[in-house]
């Protein structure tokens, strides 16, 4: 009888069998052999012990069974230019939900989601416009009311950092800057926050300097540390 690797669910078969075994009328007589209830078998692969999956393996065995064809995890990976590394072993993954989970098993890092999400973004980040693009485009209703929800969020932000600007300030500061965007050069179309509001910034007038708009939407949340100036400007 072939082994199932599902749990018994009424007359010694799992669910899928059983009402596949009622469609055609055989519930007495089955070729499938379904594993008691309760009893859930473990990957074979020794000092692993994750809940089996398919084949004797579990979920992470088998889908490294299925890239290199091997579960022995000493044996590299061979692994593309999108690969992603763990930055304590410099061992190179798939994909960087698999680096957090690699880093949290074996060298005890805790997974910091956010962390994980920016480093992925800056990695991929052609792909992700793209894709954000396209959902925009093909989901225009839900799309206005995520950004109603971001603005009223960031206009919260910026209302709980603290400061206060007054016009003639900005009038001073666009002056220092000639009217001109502070990282390339273009004229000014909006206010810049060089230290982002979302990691500790002010509204002060020292922390707010003329942008264009795709520079402004480039810099987005970075420090000015982690981004390219294109030219000198005065601080």
């Amino acid at each position: 009888m072939a082994e199932c690797e599902q749990g018994a669910l009424a007359r010694g078969l799992c669910s899928a069998h059983y009402q596949r075994a009622w469609r055609a009328g055989s519930l007495t007589s089955q070729p499938y052999k379904c594993w008691p209830n309760g009893v859930r078998r473990r990957c074979t692969v020794a000092g692993c012990g994750q809940p089996h999956h398919t084949n004797g393996l579990c979920g992470m065995h088998h889908q490294r069974q299925l890239r290199i064809g091997s579960v022995d995890l000493n044996q590299p990976e061979v692994l593309g230019s999108g690969a992603h590394e763990c930055p304590e072993c410099r061992r190179r993954f798939h994909s960087f939900q698999a680096v957090g989970a690699h880093r949290g098993l074996v060298h005890d890092v805790p997974r910091d989601r956010e962390a994980a999400l920016r480093r992925y973004y800056e990695s991929n980040r052609a792909v992700v416009i793209r894709r954000s693009r396209e959902w925009a485009q093909s989901h225009p209703d839900q799309h206005k009311i995520l950004r109603r929800r971001t603005q009223a969020r960031r206009k919260q932000r910026i209302q709980d950092a603290g400061g206060h600007t007054t016009q003639g300030q900005l009038e001073a500061r666009l002056q220092f800057y000639g009217h001109r965007c502070w990282l390339c050069g273009d004229p000014w179309q909006e206010w810049d926050h060089v230290i982002p509001v979302s990691r500790g910034g002010t509204d002060w007038p020292a922390n707010l300097r003329p942008a264009c708009g795709p520079c402004n939407r480039r810099k987005h949340a970075s420090l000015p540390g982690e981004i390219r100036e294109f030219r000198s400007t005065p601080s």
